[in-house]
């Protein structure tokens, strides 16, 4: 079963405690720190829900929670402060999941493209997973009497997400809110082609290959192998005219589908864009852009 991912509220107080006290006692045994008590598990967890600075995300499996993730914006940039899937439950794309989420959510809340984050150098396991997904060095900082425990270092990585947004040209929320996305009838395909078809959905025309997203029976007369056929896409539609300056919509959209596990395939006409995902994928992909507050129509 594929991890959801959704925003923490106070009725989450009691599993988040738990985590962060299974966080923290597995990073100070590192340091040669004290377990942490129940009770600093519950002081935690108030002070990451109430915290305007912070938010926190929860992956879920079967209606069970097995992960979680908090970024905080500091003095301007934005720090994933903890990571955590349960054991048992990693290398199973949830701690990808999460990771994804507060990508997006960076981009979303604070209209920025960077992500920074601190790692016990002993921690290989986190920092294959961090470079792994393109995350960089950048510096190393010394802590001192952390959680009891000696002098220890920590290091400092970060990634641009593609791209830097300033707040006043990030998408505005309320852009989002409130905008339909039009999910169009029937499944699609997405085809390599020898020529063009009579009709599609749209043509892409490199001068190295025609790709055609096209119903799959408009492809018959095109030349298309069958190795060259993707089929079972839906198409949802952006049902607003988007201007050319706007920057960060796609940003959002795309990190609200990587919070569900969802694929997707984007494509641009002049005044709107629309996203292709599986059909399989079309109830998540819904649920997602409802988060963002759109409503989504059939």
């Amino acid at each position: 079963m594929r991890a959801s991912v959704r925003r923490a509220g106070p009725g989450d107080a009691g599993p988040l405690a738990e985590m962060l006290r299974e966080f923290y006692s597995y990073h100070s045994s590192m340091l040669g720190g004290r377990p942490i008590r129940r009770e600093e598990g519950e002081r935690l967890a108030r002070e990451a829900l109430s915290d305007p600075r912070s938010s926190v995300l929860l992956a879920e499996e079967g209606g069970e929670i097995v992960g979680f993730a908090r970024i905080q914006e500091h003095e301007g940039a934005i720090f994933l402060r903890e990571i955590y899937v349960r054991p048992g439950l990693r290398r199973r794309g949830v701690g990808s999941a999460l990771l994804s989420a507060c990508e997006g959510e960076a981009a979303d809340r604070w209209g920025r493209g960077d992500l920074y984050l601190s790692v016990v150098p002993a921690n290989l396991g986190a920092l294959d997973f961090f470079l792994a997904r393109g995350y960089d060095f950048l510096n190393t900082l010394e802590l001192t009497k952390w959680e009891g425990g000696a002098d220890s270092e920590v290091v400092l990585l970060g990634r641009r997400l593609g791209v830097r947004l300033g707040r006043a040209a990030s998408t505005p929320p309320g852009l989002l809110r409130g905008m339909e996305a039009r999910v169009r009838p029937g499944e699609f395909c997405v085809a390599r082609c020898r020529r063009r078809p009579g009709s599609a959905f749209a043509v892409v025309d490199d001068g190295k290959e025609i790709t055609v997203v096209a119903p799959c029976g408009e492809l018959e007369e095109s030349g298309c192998g069958p190795t060259d056929v993707e089929r079972g896409y839906r198409i949802l539609t952006f049902e607003a005219e988007l201007p050319f300056d706007l920057v960060g919509f796609m940003a959002a959209v795309s990190g609200a589908l990587a919070a569900e596990g969802v694929s997707l395939l984007a494509l641009s006409s002049y005044s709107t864009d629309h996203v292709l995902v599986r059909s399989g994928d079309l109830d998540a992909a819904e649920r997602a852009l409802r988060r963002l507050g759109m409503k989504v129509s059939r």
